[in-house]
């Protein structure tokens, strides 16, 4: 593609994205996705949300949110009735014309534990056949490094679709805090990468244009891959560190909570977590072990990730004993 035909097309995008005529479409109606095509439509866009799943299509044609997030529940009604958002099962009904695609399907884990991408790789696919016009595609699905990069831009680039238009590719990854009233999808900072730069610069330019929350633009698609590994790993390591220290502090007879206090007093290097049975939620049991798949293929093992497997996963039993202990002391049985 010419240099002059790609600095055209990335300032049309940019000129659409400033007038809000950018046409957005949104892949897969989630969690992340349902609040992010809200986001869009209130800043001023027209939004088509695409999904297989029919029931989900149609209560957004409702302008029923069927995802539990007091943001979309609020202001979903309204947007779908002045013809702002509407969803289709359609891939090519709701990528064809758009200039913003931005890819929201489940990654999962199969039963070996290694990542599943092919949601993400058919929607790719399907979209390499619609660049007959300039797109920026945007992934939020969470993937270990190197999915962009190695998986998604392959597939787009020897499309049977593509033409000298071309496409832009950014990797941003999503962050939900499910149902969180405080921080909806829009007062949340968001990390982008592209592929180039003209890419990083039109997509903290879109989500700059629909977030109330800075855009912080790194180097390459692997870096926010790496960041979104980095947060979830972090997580789920200090609540396998608060759960043992908990078992711990039982045997001790330590009141562990307020000890957990006492250390958050502490102005600088601590960062309280605190106990329970486990992880939980659409993210952090799953999410680490993208990057323990990926360090294998480089010849590493992740042994902290390791380690902290086995004490979240054994503590939904601890709990169960303890509730069982306790109930036995008052001659009851669980």
């Amino acid at each position: 593609m010419g240099v002059e035909l790609m600095r055209r097309n990335d300032e049309l995008i940019q000129s659409k994205i400033n007038s809000r005529k950018a046409k957005v479409c949104i892949v897969g109606l989630g969690y992340v996705g349902v609040p992010l095509a809200v986001a869009s439509a209130k800043a001023g866009f027209d939004v088509i949300g695409v999904d297989v799943d029919e029931s989900k299509v149609a209560s957004i044609n409702k302008g029923v949110s069927h995802v539990e997030d007091p943001y979309s529940e609020k202001l979903l009604p309204d947007l779908v009735s002045k013809g702002k958002i509407r969803a289709t099962t359609r891939l090519v009904e709701g990528a064809k014309d758009a200039d913003v695609v931005i890819i929201c399907v489940q990654t999962p884990l199969d039963k070996k534990g290694i990542p599943d991408l092919s949601f993400v790789k058919k929607v790719t696919q399907g979209l390499s056949r619609l660049l007959s016009n300039y797109k920026l595609i945007i992934l939020e699905s969470t993937s270990y490094p190197g999915t962009t990069q190695e998986v998604v831009f392959p597939i787009l680039k020897r499309g049977k679709g593509r033409t000298s238009r071309g496409f832009g590719l950014v990797y941003s990854p999503e962050r939900i805090d499910y149902g969180n009233p405080k921080y909806n999808v829009s007062k949340i900072p968001k990390v982008v990468g592209g592929m180039d730069n003209e890419s990083t610069m039109l997509g903290a330019s879109f989500y700059g244009s629909i977030l109330e929350a800075p855009v912080f633009k790194v180097s390459s698609p692997s870096v926010a891959e790496a960041s979104k590994m980095l947060e979830n790993i972090f997580r789920y390591v200090n609540i396998a560190l608060v759960n043992e220290l908990a078992v711990l502090h039982e045997k001790l007879e330590v009141d562990f909570v307020e000890t957990i206090q006492a250390a958050t007093t502490k102005p600088f290097g601590f960062m309280p977590h605190y106990p329970g049975p486990g992880v939980g939620g659409h993210c952090i049991p799953k999410d680490p072990f993208y990057l323990v798949y990926k360090a294998k293929k480089v010849g590493m093992n992740l042994r902290l990730v390791a380690a902290a497997k086995t004490v979240n996963t054994m503590m939904p039993r601890h709990v169960v004993e303890r509730l069982d202990n306790a109930l036995k002391r008052q001659g009851k049985k669980l």
